[in-house]
């Protein structure tokens, strides 16, 4: 199938969302939205 290359791609973004939710009360959760929130909005805390 032509668009099933496509799906696993999508699916596979998506459960790094959801992990990366999961984990966000976690050390390494939270020094990936740090590293996000600084590649927006480049300021040194």
């Amino acid at each position: 199938m032509p668009g099933d290359s496509r799906l696993p791609t999508l699916d596979f973004r998506l459960n790094l969302l959801l992990y990366a939710m999961r984990l966000k009360t976690t050390d390494f959760g939270l020094q990936t939205l740090d590293f996000r929130l600084n590649k927006d909005y480049p300021k040194n805390k």
